[in-house]
């Protein structure tokens, strides 16, 4: 049995500083028939602190309509903590089949 003969499988994609990669992972996913949901920070430190540039290069590649579930703030900062309950919801309805961590 192909992927094209079963449900387009959802990906998530997890990854803080690597989002360029995160990115391209996620276009190579959907040219094989995959369904890539992103898992990030909402800051903007990989394009150079620049407000809005993330989101940009993301809609630019992936279009405006990619899942992209947003971990604000920096690793340490608490803020990101509080929402873990909002974005832990929002992972479980997407209800992903793979994760993958990208870490450095």
């Amino acid at each position: 049995m192909s992927i094209a003969e079963v449900a387009a499988p959802r990906v998530l994609l997890a990854c803080d500083q690597l989002i360029r990669y995160e990115i391209g992972l996620a276009q190579g996913l959907r040219a094989c028939g995959f369904r890539p949901i992103l898992l990030g920070r909402d800051h903007d430190l990989a394009f150079g602190g620049e407000p809005g540039a993330m989101r940009r290069y993301l809609e630019s590649r992936l279009g405006a309509e990619q899942p992209f579930v947003s971990v604000p703030g920096r690793v340490r900062d608490p803020q990101g903590w509080m929402a873990l309950p909002r974005i832990r919801r929002d992972i479980r309805q997407r209800n992903p089949d793979v994760t993958h961590v990208q870490y450095c």
